[in-house]
């Protein structure tokens, strides 16, 4: 992640469950197919959440009726991430910087002892939860690039479709967006 060719560069860095899973990613282009659906899919799903949200911070004038809805909504989103994340199928939170380009994490906060490690060089899939109330999480193909001396890990994806490129670009840059305007905001 430190070449400037390819997908933008743009960090976002958040406590993101994540779990790298070793073993050459499936190449059959049904299953391929099949993996850019689901990626779309899940960062679309991202995406209409928070258009849903930013459209109800700025829509002062709502009527009573809609933010009753939009209530019930967010709880309901809310107890789906809840039970997603005790059902024990995500791994833990940990701070990790996501790019279109690939992902980065410690994995001494990761992995429990009796997880696989990570060798620089190792193929696997990257899973990425982006938002608690998604039940499903990016799967990415990848080839861990770096292991740090404390355990910091970096990954890049392999053969991403412009398409599946395109639209993690387009959510990094907008969580970038909302960090850095959050950083701005007077207390």
């Amino acid at each position: 992640m430190t070449s400037t060719e390819g997908p933008s560069l743009l960090v976002w860095e958040d406590l993101l469950p994540v779990r790298f899973m070793p073993g050459t990613p499936p190449s059959a282009e049904r299953v391929v197919a099949h993996r850019i659906a689901t990626n779309l899919r899940v960062l679309h799903t991202c995406e209409a959440l928070e258009e849903r949200r930013t459209q109800r911070d700025d829509d002062v004038v709502g009527s009573a009726e809609t933010a009753r809805l939009e209530k019930k909504i967010d709880l309901l989103i809310e107890m789906v991430g809840h039970w997603v994340a005790q059902s024990g199928a995500r791994p833990p939170a940990v701070v990790a910087g996501l790019t279109a380009a690939g992902v980065f994490w410690s994995a001494a906060d990761v992995h429990p002892p009796d997880a696989p490690s990570c060798a620089a060089g190792a193929m696997g899939t990257m899973e990425v939860y982006l938002r608690e109330g998604v039940a499903e999480a990016l799967r990415l193909p990848c080839r861990v690039v770096s292991v740090g001396d404390r355990g910091r890990v970096e990954v890049e994806f392999l053969g991403l479709s412009d398409v599946e490129i395109d639209a993690l670009e387009r959510f990094v840059f907008r969580q970038h967006r909302r960090a850095v305007a959050g950083r701005r905001k007077p207390l």
